[in-house]
């Protein structure tokens, strides 16, 4: 029998109309949304303020996109693989992944530094490529696991 990979944190065949930081970030709150099953305006209200309140980047190619949730208990995450490096931030430096971070409403204050910590020695341990979803699913199992 063939063993199949749920897709429990990678977002596959993700696609936007658009590929700019304002539309990208409102696409991964659409899909957050309908994965997770949380009201798709206030994700979207969330992730682009926080942006505005300056970028994210790990390891110089991924771009960690946070939000917060008031129902939520623990921490959820999406990792988006780009078809191709998006210009981010102020700086416009070249990502290749979104991580969305959605965290609950009044979360420890040090509850990002970690996982910013946990998410760049698990990308800096493997190269991975966008493509290899197999892969990119087990490190974020893995990267989960070590947040937990």
């Amino acid at each position: 029998m063939f063993k199949t990979l749920k897709r429990n944190y990678v977002a596959t065949d993700f696609s936007a109309t658009n590929w700019d930081e304002i539309n990208l970030l409102t696409t991964v709150a659409n899909n957050c949304a309908a994965e997770l099953a949380l009201d798709n305006q206030v994700l979207r209200s969330s992730f682009l303020s926080s942006e505005v309140n300056g970028a994210c980047i790990v390891d110089q190619h991924i771009a960690i996109a946070r939000a917060s949730y008031p129902e939520l208990d623990q921490p959820k995450f999406r990792l988006f693989p780009l078809e191709s490096s998006v210009a981010w931030g102020d700086d416009e430096i070249a990502v290749d992944y979104i991580l969305a971070v959605i965290l609950p409403n009044g979360h420890d204050a040090t509850a990002l530094d970690r996982i910013t910590a946990a998410v760049q020695q698990q990308f800096t341990e493997k190269t991975v490529t966008v493509s290899e979803t197999r892969k990119l699913e087990k490190m974020m199992s893995k990267l989960i696991k070590t947040l937990a």
